[in-house]
């Protein structure tokens, strides 16, 4: 029997096997490389909707624990029953946040614990008629009803009690009204306590003082400053090294030392240290440089200009000037706090919105003097600012208004780099114009809000809108 011989394979079908079994594996690969992307952009996908949903759970808890922390001030006050009947809606609001909470509706709890801490707030400023009231604050600061009690941020408009505790973080910086109308601006790292004997003791830290027509005391660990009227003064503390600082700038103070009993009295333009228990001698100041350029409210464009020169007319008697610029009015935070001898800065531009800048003269001795007046100036791209020839008015919107008892937010957007004013109150804009402003009633009924808008042509577009106002 002869043995079969099978041809062989012809070359072209290996080949062709081999082909394809090679692309057989190629989108095998792809296939598992498309499941795992789609795996990683699940997870992402997943681990990003719990991240919101927990930060939206702590912002609606924030609110809710607000709340609660002024309900039971409320109730403590002697006139509660008749808060509660005319403000049952904030109590009717605070369950309801409670509930949604509780329901892990955590949006809609949110909602109504902002709201019911909103109008809370009202009730609690229209309690606290001849009070403290918080004219600005900017950065973190926090304040403590009495001894015993828990710190809460400190807010716009808020109101503040004889035996109040006040404290601002490195950041922070906050303006207070006193009954009398002196006005107290606590810059950063201070703590003071507002005392029941009309005397605001200062902890640590340093307090602006510009008083009205009756004198404010301030008092130290170790000494007690009487700024008398129509004054504008400093008084700081510091607690580590046992010192302190009393500057008068208008007016005149006096100063006590607590140890000794020596009293000295210290004139405009002069200052006053204290080592220990003892004061030094009373010496002479310098005086506020003023500003040259640029002028106030000048824009530049992003697009064209490089830089902002800043000029000041020289001091007599000054060695060198400390300068500060800052994106808030009461330079909470400085982007630029130097000290340099020339009387002019050059500042590279790299970016848009709105600046305020200060300079101050230092003696021989390093010795500040009063700051300048504060200037600002703009920057913003063509785009937003327009060309030399621009006179159309900037867009103005006002968004919507929110009114709550006296308290009146107002919402709405205008152009970037443009500056806003409502009823003569700045306000502050986001990078893309938009803004929100809380404005503090004193009258009853109705009322208009004016908002103005000015370019950086001193183009104006002004909104008018009523409100009604029924709890002052």
């Amino acid at each position: 029997m002869s043995t079969q011989q099978f041809p062989p394979t012809p070359h072209h079908l290996k080949q062709k096997d081999r082909g394809w079994y090679s692309v057989s594996v190629n989108s095998v690969r792809r296939l598992l490389l498309l499941i795992l992307f789609a795996a990683i952009v699940l997870v992402g996908v997943f681990a990003w909707e719990r991240w919101m949903v927990y930060t939206l759970e702590d912002r609606a808890l924030a609110e809710i624990e607000e709340a609660t922390a002024i309900t039971e001030q409320l109730e403590a006050s002697d006139r509660y029953q008749q808060i509660y009947e005319d403000h049952k809606a904030a109590w009717d609001q605070l369950r309801e946040a409670r509930n949604a909470y509780q329901e892990k509706d955590f949006e809609r709890a949110r909602e109504k614990g902002e709201s019911c801490v909103n109008l809370l707030r009202s009730v609690l400023a229209s309690l606290s008629q001849g009070s403290i009231r918080v004219m600005s604050v900017q950065g973190n600061v926090e304040y403590r009803r009495g001894d015993r009690g828990n710190w809460s941020r400190l807010r716009p408009h808020d109101t503040l009690d004889a035996g109040d505790w006040v404290k601002t973080a490195t950041d922070g910086t906050a303006q207070l009204k006193i009954g009398d109308g002196s006005v107290f601006t606590l810059r950063q790292s201070t703590m003071v306590h507002l005392s029941e004997r009309e005397t605001t003791d200062l902890a640590f830290g340093r307090v602006e003082l510009n008083t009205s027509d009756k004198s404010s005391t301030v008092s130290t660990p170790k000494s007690t400053a009487t700024v008398r009227e129509d004054s504008e003064a400093l008084v700081a503390f510091d607690r580590d090294k046992g010192a302190g600082r009393f500057a008068a700038f208008e007016g005149s103070l006096e100063v006590s030392s607590k140890a000794g009993g020596e009293t000295i009295e210290v004139g405009a333009l002069q200052q006053i240290e204290q080592f220990g228990d003892q004061l030094a001698k009373v010496r002479d100041l310098p005086v506020a440089p003023v500003p040259i350029s640029p002028a106030n409210d000048r824009a530049f464009d992003l697009d064209t200009d490089t830089e902002v020169v800043l000029s000041w007319q020289p001091v007599n008697r000054a060695r060198r000037y400390a300068l500060q610029i800052s994106t808030t009015r009461l330079f909470a935070s400085s982007l630029i706090d130097d000290v340099r001898t020339k009387t002019s800065a050059r500042l590279a531009i790299q970016g848009e919105g709105n600046f305020y800048w200060q300079v101050a003269a230092l003696d021989a001795e390093g010795t500040p003097g009063p700051w300048s007046e504060a200037l600002a100036f703009r920057v913003a791209s063509r785009s937003t600012i327009g060309d030399s020839s621009d006179q159309v008015p900037p867009t103005l919107e006002i968004l919507d208004t929110e009114t709550l008892g006296n308290l009146v937010i107002i919402n709405g957007r205008t152009e970037s780099g443009a500056k806003v004013t409502i009823n003569g109150e700045g306000v502050v804009l986001k990078p893309d114009g938009s803004f929100s402003k809380t404005i503090q009633m004193t009258q009853s009924g109705w009322a208009t809000l004016e908002i103005v808008a000015v370019d950086a042509w001193n183009n104006e577009s002004i909104q008018r809108t009523r409100v009604f106002i029924d709890a002052i």
